[in-house]
């Protein structure tokens, strides 16, 4: 099997009405590998997840991921990740919101997994 990294960015805001904190803004998520062999062992499953945004406010972001299949390992509140993604063919989105306590926003990506 191969995998190769489909990516696009999909990003929500939403804010609390009446609110002058500034949501966090330019939300970027990314892979650490853009393609890799799929290997039988449980390790080589894994791929590093990281996402980030810039806040005006300054304020303190916070993450919470979410995948369509798989898993994701460590600490799920961290910018950064690691994503263990199945061993089949399909694709799978993986999902982070972003927060500043008052706004938050959402990006994803989007991982293929091909046949050889």
């Amino acid at each position: 099997m191969l995998i190769l990294f489909s990516g696009w960015g999909c990003s929500q805001v939403s804010q609390q009405s009446g609110s002058s904190n500034s949501a966090p803004n330019n939300p970027q998520i990314s892979l650490s590998a853009s393609r890799v062999i799929l290997a039988e062992s449980p390790a080589s499953s894994l791929i590093q997840v990281s996402a980030a945004a810039d806040d005006s406010d300054d304020d303190l972001l916070t993450y919470a991921w979410t995948v369509s299949s798989g898993n994701i390992t460590g600490n799920v509140a961290a910018s950064t990740v690691y994503y263990e993604y199945p061993q089949a063919e399909g694709s799978y989105t993986i999902t982070c919101v972003i927060s500043d306590g008052q706004h938050q926003v959402q990006i994803s990506t989007l991982l293929k997994v091909f046949e050889d």
